[in-house]
């Protein structure tokens, strides 16, 4: 099980997929169904395809220039270009935004909050590209 702590706030994200129990670092503690307060917010990214191997959970607020230098769940230090899954839970109004290359540029990939946990078990031609990461509230789509 896993809560990361940012500052004083503590995330912790729920298991939702069976196949990442098969990452024992990625075993993960239950969210609410919905959430509605940003700072609940949370992004996962798995090494593979199907939510396994290593993962990096990033709550919100937390926002990576580079992965180059961040350590994964596991404290394996690195995570560029890995990223071929991801689940995560925004709320509506915000997005967490991976971008192609460092300093948040090039090639972005939105992950729009809806409330609930989404899965993608496949990012297809966006795999193995993931740079960066920010969080952005969305103009016009508060609750």
């Amino acid at each position: 099980m896993i809560s990361v702590a940012v500052g004083a706030v503590t995330v912790s994200v729920a298991s939702v997929s069976a196949k990442a129990q098969s990452s024992p670092q990625c075993n993960l503690v239950p969210t609410p169904p919905v959430v509605t307060d940003v700072n609940q917010a949370w992004v996962q990214l798995f090494d593979d395809k199907g939510f396994i191997d290593r993962c990096l959970t990033v709550p919100y607020g937390v926002f990576h220039r580079d992965f180059h230098s961040v350590r994964s769940d596991d404290g394996k230090k690195g995570f560029n270009d890995k990223t071929s899954s991801l689940r995560y839970q925004i709320p509506v109004g915000w997005q967490a935004v991976l971008y192609d290359d460092n300093g948040w540029r090039d090639s972005p990939y939105y992950l729009i909050g809806t409330g609930r946990v989404e899965e993608i078990p496949d990012l297809g031609s966006y795999s193995d590209k993931a740079s960066s990461i920010a969080w952005q509230r969305i103009p016009g789509r508060e609750n």
